[in-house]
């Protein structure tokens, strides 16, 4: 089935949204030793295919500053493009989210801009 870009990320933004909401306590915030373990390796990955790059400041990231009950310190994220300065082909940018559930172990990319 073909469908259009417009309707693959506005499909992708509602599961992103349904998955954020569901596992809200769960996940991790983005300086979790974890959290920068998956971004580390989602960054090489992304590099090694030309695929983008990961997105800073995220809705998401913005959410655990303002008071989820996560204290971190915005200042201290791992920066993953700090350490490749490559220029992608595509500039798509990716949002990395860690949820902790130890029922599940998995990792999936959502269609869409993220």
């Amino acid at each position: 089935m073909a469908i259009s870009p417009d309707t693959e990320e506005t499909i992708g933004e509602m599961l992103r949204d349904a998955i954020l909401k569901e596992h809200e306590k769960q996940i991790l915030p983005p300086n979790h030793i974890i959290s920068r373990h998956v971004r580390r390796i989602v960054a090489q990955i992304l590099s090694a295919s030309n695929l983008g790059h990961i997105r800073r400041g995220s809705a998401h990231d913005l959410a655990l500053s303002s008071g989820s009950g996560q204290p971190w310190d915005a200042n201290e994220l791992w920066d993953p493009d700090a350490q490749n300065q490559n220029t992608f082909e595509t500039q798509r940018e990716w949002e990395v989210v860690v949820v902790h559930d130890p029922k599940v172990i998995n990792a999936m990319a959502v269609p869409g801009a993220k």
